[in-house]
């Protein structure tokens, strides 16, 4: 599927961070010794030490019936301290049985959802098992999504 459907340059930015992070801190033996020179990066603030974190999804999200370290918040939280990457807070706003509506109504009715420094976004089995558009699903999470990289 993910060949045949176009999606939006976010999309990719977000799937490549996504895949990309446990690779980051792979690196190869230099092949030339010289120091690099300063680069436009030299200039720019180092990165916060510590993240503010949102999930948002359905039951999939919470991990419904599922022990609190086998979840996949935790499960991401984990994954990135392995990558010297600390979570300072972490949020959830799913609920079991959320459809991409649910969450956007969730969302639209509290204002808590600024200023996270990372989010994902695992949403969409109660779509299908609602019987509910593959159009409107896409919409919906195309909304979600572009909401979540704001």
């Amino acid at each position: 599927m993910l060949l045949t459907k176009k999606y939006s340059a976010p999309f990719y930015v977000m799937i490549f961070l996504l895949f990309a992070m446990p690779f980051s801190s792979c690196t190869k033996d230099p092949v030339d010794t010289e120091p690099p020179g300063p680069t436009p990066m030299d200039s720019l603030p180092a990165p916060p030490t510590t993240y503010k974190y949102r999930a948002l999804g359905d039951s999939y999200t919470i991990g419904q019936s599922v022990p609190i370290d086998q979840r996949f918040p935790v499960q991401a939280t984990l994954l990135l301290a392995t990558q010297q990457v600390t979570i300072q807070q972490l949020s959830a706003a799913a609920t079991t049985g959320w459809t991409t509506w649910n969450l956007i109504a969730a969302l639209n009715n509290n204002n808590s959802g600024n200023g996270f420094d990372l989010v994902t976004l695992l949403i969409g089995v109660n779509n299908q098992f609602q019987g509910r558009s593959k159009e409107e699903y896409w919409l919906e999470f195309t909304t979600l999504l572009n909401r979540s990289i704001a």
